[in-house]
């Protein structure tokens, strides 16, 4: 689940402090890491639209959200890659954790990286792949590939398992 969440303090997640009031995009586990640390001001469920891979998603923007770890951010490359490959004209907003953005940085299929947790507003979106959990809570990640446990939460298949980062 994600949760838009506002806050009038400035909070901490892992070692990162976020000021601001958000309001911010962030999974079950943040949120309740911000909410023990004080009151929220505000939270509820965030409504988004999925990626539907039947829709042409040229000139639209495509909001991938991760924040960790190392391997699961690796390990999306290759769904990247595809939704690129499919809509070349998309734009693809990673959000992930700053620790994080190296393994991105330079990467063809990645227009933006964002911050994560993401301030609502700052990085519109037309359709958001939410990929928490998405290893750790699904029992086909015992089944198949992670790769493809990844490109199923986005609605495609792949056939390119090859992670091609830039030197």
């Amino acid at each position: 689940m994600i949760w838009k969440l506002t806050t009038a303090k400035p909070f901490l997640v892992g070692t990162t402090l976020y000021r601001g009031i958000g309001p911010w995009l962030m999974d079950n586990q943040q949120a309740g890491s911000v909410i023990s640390q004080g009151e929220p001001v505000g939270l509820e469920a965030y409504q988004h639209e999925v990626l539907d891979a039947s829709q042409d998603w040229n000139g639209k923007t495509i909001l991938v959200m991760r924040g960790g770890g190392y391997g699961d951010v690796l390990l999306s490359v290759p769904t990247l890659r595809e939704l690129k490959y499919r809509w070349p004209d998309c734009k693809i907003i990673y959000s992930t954790h700053r620790k994080f953005r190296c393994l991105l940085d330079g990467l063809a299929y990645v227009d933006d990286i964002a911050p994560y947790p993401i301030p609502v507003g700052d990085f519109p979106h037309d359709a958001l792949v939410w990929l928490g959990g998405v290893i750790e809570d699904n029992p086909r990640a015992n089944e198949i590939h992670a790769c493809d446990v990844i490109a199923e939460r986005a609605g495609i298949e792949i056939e390119d398992y090859s992670i091609d980062l830039p030197v």
